[in-house]
């Protein structure tokens, strides 16, 4: 089965658990080509691996051109139906009148590109953007689509056009029971059948357990937070959590990996407050480094919360990473992160907002070797349930069951 994967951007640090995904997905036989709207080389070294099939093309393109000549020759009625149909409710606000054009287009030029292909199905990573173009394009041609809804695309996208989408698609997959709930209630139809929740599973077979060896408290404790530097990582509360920590006497050190809007605002924070012997920032990095971070860590930590308009986190994968790496997590009950992390038992969750919560957090598990031990084999037990192989059968059986063209 050859199906047309479309994402927002690829390659992407931040969203390994959608290249894990496709490169299983290919493993047990289908072919996967990569439809990417934004175009980045990304200079950081974060990644070295594989490209998008194809990329977007700029709007006035002489690519793009062709691909609507093409579309108007093979059926053109077809072609008139649906741009008047995607325009129609935008004809008195001018911007998202252009912002709907740019839409139209891009699913034209990536239909155009598919010829070569010949895909039999198309699925979105993410029901906000890469959702819509999928269902442009199904409606210009005969094939069905589906989507992947998250967090941030869920939560920050207006509720009628969640449940317009969750219409048109064929089922709709989501990575939590958190998100399944909220889509469940908001959908509230007959249809709810069609949103399925998989989990994002990780290859446990990759990871290596940590010695569980407890440090003397007259070691340096090694903190490690994996994410993008944004507000709903909550880092901000472990930086202050670290000055506390050093205020009180204690050995540590903390690395941050991850970039975004928010290094600057951080790196002033470390400086200010002179923690530049404590803290290091390293921007992003492919995961194959990431990896040797988390072997060597003592401490995860992510204190993700709620933002104002409503943006948060899903189940990030770092926390099953770190589970699988045997290191202790220290984590907060923000949207599905207590389906993996479930108080004293696989880690420590702390208030939202909770800089001292984190330091109390920290401090109880440099000073109990016991507990410690507890939260890391009772953390391998549980990430047995998330692993990739069960999560790609599944997937695989929902593409086998409606990705077959009409």
């Amino acid at each position: 089965m050859i199906i047309a994967y479309i994402l927002g951007q690829f390659p992407s640090y931040s969203e390994t658990f959608i290249s894990n995904e496709i490169e299983n997905l290919r493993k047990v036989g289908f072919k996967i080509v990569i439809l990417s709207l934004i175009n980045v080389t990304q200079t950081n070294g974060a990644y070295t691996g594989e490209t998008a099939d194809i990329y977007d093309s700029p709007p006035l393109s002489f690519g793009k051109l062709n691909a609507h000549c093409y579309l108007i020759k093979k059926d053109g009625n077809r072609y008139l139906q649906v741009l008047l149909e995607n325009l129609k409710v935008s004809l008195f606000a001018p911007w998202q009148l252009l912002r709907q054009l740019k839409n139209f287009s891009t699913a034209v030029y990536f239909l155009y590109r598919l010829r070569s292909f010949s895909p039999d199905y198309i699925h979105a990573h993410f029901i906000s953007h890469p959702c819509t173009i999928a269902s442009i394009m199904s409606a210009l041609s005969s094939l069905r689509f589906s989507c992947t809804a998250h967090a941030n695309d869920i939560y920050t996208t207006q509720p009628l056009e969640l449940k317009e989408k969750l219409n048109q698609a064929t089922f709709v997959i989501t990575c939590t029971k958190y998100n399944e709930t909220f889509l469940r209630n908001l959908y509230k139809g007959h249809r709810t059948a069609k949103i399925v929740q998989i989990y994002h599973g990780i290859e446990l077979e990759k990871w290596t357990v940590k010695p569980t060896a407890h440090k003397k408290i007259t070691e340096i404790t090694k903190i490690l937070t994996i994410g993008r530097l944004v507000e709903k990582k909550g880092i901000y509360y472990l930086l202050e959590a670290m000055y506390f920590l050093k205020q009180k006497g204690y050995r540590i050190c903390c690395d941050i990996i991850g970039d975004g809007p928010y290094y600057d605002k951080y790196a002033r924070y470390i400086t200010d407050y002179h923690l530049n012997d404590e803290i290091r920032l390293h921007g992003a990095m492919e995961s194959k480094m990431v990896k040797g971070f988390l072997l060597n860590a003592d401490l995860f930590v992510l204190p993700s919360v709620i933002c104002s308009d409503g943006d948060r986190d899903g189940l990030p994968n770092v926390l099953l990473e770190a589970l699988a790496a045997g290191v202790p997590v220290i984590a907060t009950p923000v949207s599905a992160i207590p389906e993996l992390i479930n108080h004293e038992k696989t880690g420590l969750l702390v208030d939202e907002r909770s800089t001292m919560g984190i330091v109390a957090a920290v401090e109880r598990l440099i000073n109990d070797p016991v507990c410690c031990e507890q939260l890391i084999t009772n953390g391998l037990n549980k990430i047995k349930e998330f692993n990739i192989a069960r999560s790609t059968d599944q997937i695989v059986a929902l593409f086998k069951s409606y990705g077959q063209k009409n």
